[in-house]
């Protein structure tokens, strides 16, 4: 499967730091709530949508087993732990 390159937006470097410190805090990603609250979002249909696009940008990765379900942004290179 191809993945389309996208342009990130002016918000989505702020849901990626966030889901990148909570991780390097805690060891675990952020929920979309938790998304929302850093980066001034309230619906979660608009978190989904953003990390939706981060993904099709490759700009991180999703992890379907992972708590929250993100692993870390592609370009971070320090651990995800």
């Amino acid at each position: 499967m191809t993945r389309r390159s996208w342009t990130i937006t002016a918000r989505q470097p702020s849901v990626l730091a966030c889901i990148r410190d909570r991780i390097l805090e805690s060891g675990e990603a952020p929920t979309v709530r938790e998304i929302g609250t850093a980066v001034g979002l309230s619906s979660p249909s608009s978190i989904h949508y953003q990390l939706c696009r981060l993904e099709q940008a490759d700009a991180f990765v999703r992890a379907a087993t992972a708590v929250g379900g993100t692993t870390g942004s592609r370009d971070d290179r320090r651990p995800p732990y």
